[in-house]
């Protein structure tokens, strides 16, 4: 720290490294592992539908497609002391931790200047910043292959099919890494994530004087990594993409690029002090107090569930990599609130045109020839990138009126009335991101609307 001639100057500046610990939720994919956890989706587990009659049976057909066990019920339970017959849990859907599996860590910095004025008044102006290393990442060791695309993509039974795309891994496992059969996934947990975050922060500080104090502050950052954290990048519609790592590069989830807070306090002069007819019991000891908030918007992720890219399937046990295109030069955004902008196929409260981006299609073939008719769109990832949009800030006012009233020596009552979000203003959540929803594009939840209550506290 370094301070000017008048003592009213200040410059620091820091370094750090913090080491984190694993979350527990990373240890509780386990638990259903075979042959301790026992999972089953009955006669699902191999491609039927089950009739009330007798759910265990395929009334469909009976029988399993290639690759899937057969009918595994009624089922009866080993004796203690028999050897676990594996096969009865596969295709086996499994998570593991990485061997190279690392603590993960950041490193944090910043240089600050300060700067006091007169009427106890301190500006601040800094940069700080943080680099996130061998952060936790979640996704499928036995993913498809590019290879393995490809020749489900020119294979009319594979991507033409919904079986074919839905359970590629399983009926073809020559398309996947491990290439076998008992397999239909191998979640794997890895410490290879990283995060950037670049801030400045600016806060203006005045110190209670003539009753009032007050408290700014103003960040402009911008977060970027491959994926925010374990939950993020392993659950949810889209899962990390360990083909084109590139489209694993976007905004972080809790990246928002601007943000202002102000709080404040004023102890309003009691009239007593200039009309002595007034009692200082009524008109003294009040006080308001209140916190504003307007920041931009979190991530929005834009996904797709429809499983066109032919990379992963529904038995993939962390998120899919699949991600739709977007058709339009730059997003249209509208406002939500009001007017016929924000309506779309007869629905209101849009975010952005849903039009602007669409789906990577299914690969289609002549149902003669088997030929197929749109090979230069499947069987491919989409150019949307990951977190590309941002959804609705948030603009938000608490506010207090307060009365602290002197009883006696050491007794104080103090009554007052608080509202929450004061003004009312519609604090939307993030809209629809998965392309193949009815909603998407839409926002359907937001937080609670004006909140007004009243208390009262007696201090002895």
């Amino acid at each position: 720290m370094t301070q000017g001639q008048e003592n009213k100057t200040s410059v620091r500046g820091g370094f750090g490294i913090y080491f984190n610990r694993y979350e527990e939720e990373t240890a509780l994919q386990n638990l259903a592992a075979p042959p301790f956890g026992l999972t089953s989706g009955g006669a699902g587990d191999f491609l039927g539908s089950p009739g009330f009659a007798n759910p265990w049976v395929d009334i469909k057909s009976g029988t399993a497609p290639a690759g899937f066990p057969a009918n595994k019920f009624p089922f009866t339970a080993p004796k203690p002391g028999t050897p676990v017959d594996f096969g009865f849990f596969e295709p086996l859907s499994l998570n593991t931790s990485s061997p190279t599996l690392s603590t993960p860590y950041s490193m944090n910095f910043q240089l600050n200047i300060q700067r006091e004025f007169s009427g106890n008044v301190v500006l601040s102006v800094g940069y700080v910043g943080a680099l996130g290393r061998h952060l936790y990442r979640a996704y499928e060791q036995d993913f498809i292959t590019a290879a393995g695309q490809a020749a489900c993509k020119a294979d009319a039974t594979c991507g033409g099919t919904a079986n074919g795309r839905n359970f590629q891994g399983v009926i073809f496992p020559s398309h996947t890494v491990l290439g076998s059969d008992a397999f239909g996934s191998w979640g794997t947990q890895y410490t290879d994530g990283t995060s950037n975050y670049n801030a400045m922060q600016v806060n203006l500080t005045k110190g209670m004087s003539h009753g009032l104090q007050l408290i700014t502050s103003y960040t402009w950052s911008h977060c970027i990594d491959n994926g925010s954290g374990f939950e993020n990048s392993g659950f949810g519609t889209r899962g990390t993409n360990p083909i084109d790592p590139a489209l694993n590069i976007g905004d972080c989830a809790q990246d928002a690029r601007q943000r202002y807070v102000m709080g404040y306090i004023y102890a309003i002069p009691s009239l007593h002090n200039y009309l002595s007819w007034a009692p200082d019991k009524i008109f003294g000891g009040w006080r308001f107090s209140g916190i504003s908030t307007f920041q931009t918007g979190f991530a929005v992720p834009i996904t797709t569930s429809r499983f066109t890219s032919l990379e992963c399937d529904a038995f993939t046990f962390y998120g899919c990599t699949d991600n739709p295109n977007q058709v339009a030069t730059s997003v249209s955004y509208v406002n939500p609130r009001t007017g016929p902008q924000s309506t779309f196929n007869g629905k209101k409260n849009y975010w952005f045109n849903p039009a602007d981006f669409a789906n990577v299609p299914r690969c289609q073939y002549d149902p003669v020839t088997q030929v197929l008719l749109n090979g230069a769109v499947c069987g491919q990832f989409g150019n949307t990138g990951r977190d590309s949009i941002h959804g609705p800030g948030i603009i938000n006012t608490d506010f207090a009126l307060l009365k602290d009233t002197k009883i006696s020596e050491g007794k104080n009552l103090q009554v007052g009335i608080e509202a929450f979000n004061i003004f009312n203003h519609a604090q939307f959540g993030n809209p629809n991101g998965n392309v193949n929803s009815s909603n998407f594009g839409r926002i359907t939840s937001a937080a609670a609307a004006r909140i007004v209550q009243m208390r009262a506290k007696f201090n002895f």
